[in-house]
């Protein structure tokens, strides 16, 4: 964990997890997220998800509602 902690602050604007189904990208994403180190680099933070078939405008608007 400490690693993927890590690695989210060397780029701090986006994380992505590729992969099949079931690997467990969801849960290491929500631990990185969810981390106290990671909230004192960010004003903002945002969580999507996102769907091989997905739409973008739904995907802004609903971070929108979310009070960004």
């Amino acid at each position: 964990m400490q690693i993927c902690v890590e690695a989210a602050l060397v780029n701090p604007k986006s994380s992505q997890f590729v992969g099949m189904g079931g690997i467990g990208k969801t849960t290491i994403a929500k631990e990185i997220y969810n981390d106290v180190s990671i909230h004192s680099h960010y004003d903002v933070r945002a969580w999507a998800t996102v769907f091989q078939k997905h739409n973008v405008k739904e995907i802004l608007l609903s971070l929108l509602k979310k009070g960004l």
